[in-house]
């Protein structure tokens, strides 16, 4: 009876360890998910803002030629 009891008690354990493994894992995988798309993000806000400072900047230096006279 005891010998049932513990091998009961073997499998139950192995399932939670499975069983937090995966979980951890699975933490893991969305946290680094996550981290890349706020990269991204952050990278297509800084492209965003660089082009817009360089049409303004590009806008005020054309010069327009004046006409001879």
């Amino acid at each position: 009876m005891i010998d049932l009891l513990r091998g009961a008690w073997s499998v139950l354990w192995d399932i939670a360890a499975v069983i937090g493994l995966a979980s951890i894992t699975f933490t893991a995988v969305v946290l680094l998910a996550h981290s890349r798309a706020v990269r991204q993000a952050n990278a297509a806000q800084r492209a965003s803002e660089q082009w817009r400072d360089f049409a303004h900047r590009g806008l005020h230096t054309i010069e327009i030629p004046k006409e001879e006279q």
